[in-house]
């Protein structure tokens, strides 16, 4: 498979933008009071599953840093344990990550100048 890492890197910089956005627009709008957010930093890693020397599958991690994530959790945390449980963090996927399903997470993979992207 021909893939453009470079394009690939740079669209994957843009889907952690807007991934990030959309987290941060469904968190505040799910606080009561507004409040000052200072950057938010994202770890990213993009993993390739190869087959014969060819890319069969990517899978990508982010992980977002201390203070978004305590400020995520507060925020969802409707019974403030301290910790989401399988309700809460379904919530939380509801509102923040599965409105971008119809959009493929902005995560967009062209191959051979076709753009590719399957699903499981």
């Amino acid at each position: 498979m021909d893939i453009s890492f470079g394009h690939l890197r740079n669209r994957m910089s843009f889907t952690v933008k807007i991934l990030l956005l959309a987290t941060v627009a469904a968190v505040a709008f799910s606080w009561r009071s507004a409040s000052a957010n200072p950057d938010v930093w994202v770890k990213t890693a993009m993993n390739y599953r190869f087959v014969e020397g060819r890319i069969t599958a990517i899978s990508f991690e982010w992980q977002f840093d201390e203070y978004f994530s305590s400020r995520t959790i507060e925020a969802f945390d409707v019974n403030q344990n301290g910790t989401l449980e399988q309700g809460e963090i379904e919530h939380l996927r509801h509102e923040a990550f599965d409105p971008l399903k119809k959009f493929d997470y902005y995560v967009h993979v062209w191959v051979a100048g076709k753009k590719k992207l399957n699903r499981k």
